[in-house]
């Protein structure tokens, strides 16, 4: 069939046009599904914006209102897809609240329109902060490592710690230090029975990994177990943030309750830090008359470290504890009179297990066994109560077990009861727990480390 060359034209006349308005729906498409799928990171600025709340409901502001001022007595509404707190140059700070637009106009002073939001301002200065940035938070380094890294299920706030206020007393200070240590940049996922803060900064931290996540912590149910690589340098970073006075509080208060549990000859500087600067795990609990009491188990550098220092540290622990005894005489072969004294303390007892544990147990005339030791190499094993000890003795590899790529830290904690303990010990470690914590549940929490982040999973549990 011969076509005439006009129909020809027309044919293709028609179908470049049919193509450049394909073209034109598609760009248009295109164009509506990526403001669509915007959200308030692509709006806001990268380094002005010092929280930002994806998916806040009312219960999110109000945990965060504690340590953001500006959040308390702010109510959420409820089709609100995020919040976000920017610090303006003045440093003053301004809440933004974000929804989709739906077709809306500006409708007063200080409701602004960012495709596809409009932004509800408490400052006018605020807006005006959104509108002329040059950087926004989405393509800011720290923001997208926390988003490549953060849980992916659950509600999540991305906030920077520098706009922390101060916390409010020693309990939360030393809580702040332990979850976002001193890095600048934190993102917290929040789900029904778990919570995960993922922190990253510029330099990679320095972290050394569990070789041997502890198969049991001795105790049946401690109040604080905790196993960490080199728990001597935790103990020391813990300690940094706080000012120098308060610094030396915190380890008196510590050295003295040391006296009480290992006696008036051992140093927490000198004498228990060097024995926790490898592998170590502690587990601390109550005795049945209420008074502290502790299992642990570590690694030395040098095995005839391990032996001097734990024999030093049975024989002080023996001073502490002293048995009395009851004498009656007769005078004159008439009057009665009673005598009470201490009793003479026998040796300690001496023993050496099949699998090549030597074991000390510190015993009184009466029989008790407070303290038990034990060494078999570099390894020891110290504690008080005895039953978790004995545990540890014959629950401990000959060899090391694989290591959990990456695992920092593991431990669990009974919340009220170890609140109980810090009051017990002294009255300066009170104070608020971290907004996101559930003090009415228990806890077990890993840490892990890779590349420029750390994070922290935190497992709620029913308290028991």
């Amino acid at each position: 069939m011969h076509l005439s060359p006009v129909r020809t034209a027309a044919i293709i006349t028609l179908a470049l046009l049919g193509s450049a308005a394909i073209l034109a729906l598609l760009t248009i498409a295109t164009g509506f599904l990526t403001v669509q799928s915007k959200t308030a990171s692509d709006v806001l600025p990268a380094r002005e914006t010092v929280l930002l709340i994806e998916q806040p409901s009312q219960e999110t502001i109000d945990q965060f209102g504690q340590w953001f001022p500006r959040l308390k007595d702010v109510t959420i509404p409820p089709s609100s897809e995020a919040a976000a707190l920017v610090r303006l140059p003045n440093g003053t700070t301004e809440l933004l609240i974000f929804a989709r637009a739906h077709g809306q106009q500006e409708a007063e002073e200080l409701l602004g329109t960012f495709p596809p939001f409009v932004v509800l301002a408490s400052s006018q200065e605020a807006l005006t902060l959104v509108r002329e940035t040059k950087g926004v938070l989405s393509q800011f380094k720290p923001f997208q490592q926390l988003v490549r890294v953060r849980a992916r299920d659950g509600q999540w706030t991305y906030l920077r710690t520098d706009a922390l206020p101060a916390a409010a007393g020693t309990t939360e200070q030393l809580m702040r230090h332990l979850l976002l240590k001193q890095d600048r940049f934190a993102a917290i996922t929040q789900q029904a029975e778990s919570v995960q803060i993922d922190t990253t900064d510029q330099q990679p931290p320095a972290i050394k990994y569990l070789a041997t996540p502890p198969e049991t912590w001795g105790m049946a149910d401690p109040i604080l177990a905790i196993a960490v690589h080199d728990l001597a340098g935790a103990f020391r970073g813990a300690l940094q943030p706080f000012p120098t006075e308060e610094q030396e509080v915190l380890q008196g208060i510590l050295a003295q309750r040391m006296r009480t549990v290992l006696g008036p000859d051992v140093s927490v500087e000198f004498d228990l830090l060097p024995l926790l600067e490898n592998e170590t795990m502690i587990a601390l609990g109550r005795n049945g008359s209420g008074a502290l009491a502790f299992v642990v188990r570590g690694e030395t550098k040098r095995a005839e470290q391990a032996m001097e220092l734990l024999r030093m540290i049975q024989q002080s622990a023996g001073k502490n504890y002293k048995s009395t005894e009851v004498r009656t005489r007769l005078f004159d072969g008439r009057f009665p009179a009673q005598d009470i004294r201490i009793a003479q303390q026998e040796t300690a007892e001496f023993a050496e297990t099949g699998s090549g544990w030597h074991v000390w147990r510190g015993r009184t005339a009466d029989g008790t066994a407070p303290l038990v030791v034990a060494v078999k190499g570099k390894r020891f094993i110290v504690g008080n109560d005895t039953d978790g000890a004995e545990t540890l003795i014959a629950a401990a590899p000959d060899a090391a077990l694989p290591s959990r790529q990456s695992l920092a830290v593991q431990g669990q904690a009974q919340l009220q009861p170890f609140m109980g303990m810090m009051q017990t010990m002294s009255p300066s470690l009170t104070g608020t727990m971290p907004p996101f914590f559930r003090p009415d549940r228990n806890a077990r929490w890993e840490v892990f480390s890779g590349g420029h982040s750390r994070s922290v999973r935190i497992e709620w549990e029913e308290a028991r």
